[in-house]
């Protein structure tokens, strides 16, 4: 203000005092409200609470409409027509499906819930059963002893011999030593007595009318030194023992030896024994371990066999094989693409391979529409593509579609020759690695049906 006679009049006190004396008010009242506030539980703090209602009896019922639950989907009438054609497709699954379901949620805790370990003091023996066929009348059936033993946390060992009705005697031997540790060991034994195993001739283009049946006696003995933690990001170098023996089978009609005449089939009633070194590696990142529903799975293997004697081979053999993980929509339904390609290369091309020795359309490697061992030659090609989705727990079911064939060299692949299955099935995954598989196929010779319980796919 100016007064007057030209000066700034200063402000009085009386003017200022009141004005001063608020901006103090309200500046300590704030300091006091942030104080408060920051002295009170917040959420996410131990201490904090929810707010409650002040009177339970004034709350709304549980089930009223509103936030809490949703309104009732009422399908439009466009997308029921589009719909009803599928669910009348996949009908027969749905139904298998949910008994399946049913079953697990009712008496499926104890066999596929995680259990707690139990503290192992010494061996502990049961009883293992082995089933062939069993989806074609039981046609045969083996039981024997198992003992396993965990003398301290980082050494365990397995056995179990069974011997079975029609006289196959097959013999298990397992033991890990640091396993899932960066530096492991693991022994790998094998012997399989079995008289009534399938051959329909070697190639491609064999007919299923030329079965006949041979006795193989199989002892395999691997030790490897795995290198990492994982098994499925591990590196493994390995050397065994492998001896073959065939001769002529039994149980079952014809034998070998009345339907190819004698020396027709390479090695026919010649045994071999070999050497092998070799080394091997799997590189994955995958969601899940055991139902993976997104990631990338390469593995690669190559062995040197090396014969005893003067008439056993010599011949490398290798794998290749990649998988592919591709979820739809959600990680419960999933793609699955894979492909294989397996082969022996003998040192001598002028000598004469056994034919027990080459690649065969068997374990991980059938075409699930055909037999066992129905194709067998030096190499074999397959792409399966599947379509899966979750049951219930880590039951799954899946569509299934594979195209594979066999060849001598892989100048004589071609796509017209491949051999097609298609089908579905079901699958639980049982630990790391493993699971059970059931695989009802169809293919130009009907419908075949598999059930393995050590598949690692």
């Amino acid at each position: 203000m100016i007064s007057s006679s030209g000066r700034p009049r200063r402000p009085r006190f009386r003017q200022i005092f009141p004005t001063t004396l608020f901006f103090l008010v309200l500046t300590a009242s704030t300091f006091d409200c942030q104080a408060a506030r920051s002295q009170e539980a917040r959420f996410g703090d131990s201490t904090w609470v929810a707010p409650q209602a002040d009177s339970l009896a004034n709350a709304p019922p549980i089930d009223a409409p509103g936030p809490r639950v949703a309104e009732r989907d009422s399908e439009r009438s466009w997308e029921t027509v589009l719909r009803t054609p599928f669910r009348l497709v996949f009908l027969p699954f749905r139904l298998l499906a949910r008994g399946l379901e049913f079953g697990v949620a009712n008496v499926g805790g104890r066999f596929v819930e995680p259990k707690a370990p139990k503290p192992t003091y010494g061996p502990r023996f049961g009883v293992r059963f082995e089933i062939n066929d069993v989806l074609t009348g039981l046609q045969d059936v083996g039981v024997g002893p198992a003992v396993a033993w965990a003398p301290q946390p980082d050494l365990k060992f397995r056995a179990s011999a069974v011997a079975s009705i029609r006289d196959r005697r097959h013999v298990l031997i397992r033991g890990t030593f640091q396993d899932h540790r960066p530096m492991s060991l693991f022994l790998d034994g094998d012997y399989d007595y079995r008289p009534d195993r399938s051959f329909f001739g070697i190639g491609n283009d064999t007919e299923k009318e030329d079965r006949a049946f041979y006795r193989l006696e199989d002892t395999r003995l691997d030790g490897s030194l795995r290198i990492g933690a994982h098994p499925n990001r591990r590196a493994r170098l390995v050397v065994g023992y492998s001896g073959m023996s065939p001769g002529p089978g039994y149980h079952r009609d014809p034998p070998l030896n009345e339907v190819y005449p004698p020396g027709t089939v390479p090695y026919g009633e010649t045994a071999t024994q070999c050497l092998m070194v070799g080394a091997g590696a799997d590189l994955a990142t995958l969601d899940d371990p055991l139902s993976p529903s997104k990631g990338l799975h390469a593995r690669g293997e190559a062995r040197r066999y090396m014969g005893l004697g003067a008439n056993d081979p010599d011949y490398n053999l290798w794998l290749l094989e990649g998988r592919a993980y591709l979820p739809v929509f959600a990680s419960r339904r999933v793609l699955v693409f894979r492909s294989a390609w397996i082969g022996v290369d003998p040192s001598d091309e002028s000598r004469e391979f056994p034919f027990y020795r080459l690649v065969s359309s068997e374990r991980s490697f059938r075409f699930p529409g055909y037999s066992t061992q129905r194709f067998r030659d030096r190499q074999l090609m397959l792409g399966q593509l599947e379509y899966r989705w979750s049951v219930s727990h880590r039951l799954g079911a899946f569509l299934l579609y594979q195209a594979g064939a066999v060849a001598p060299d892989v100048n004589d692949f071609h796509l017209g020759d491949t051999h097609i299955s298609y089908g579905g099935g079901l699958r639980m995954g049982r630990a790391e690695a493993e699971a059970i598989r059931l695989e009802i196929a169809n293919s130009v010779e009907g419908v075949h049906a598999t059930l393995r319980f050590r598949t690692d796919f």
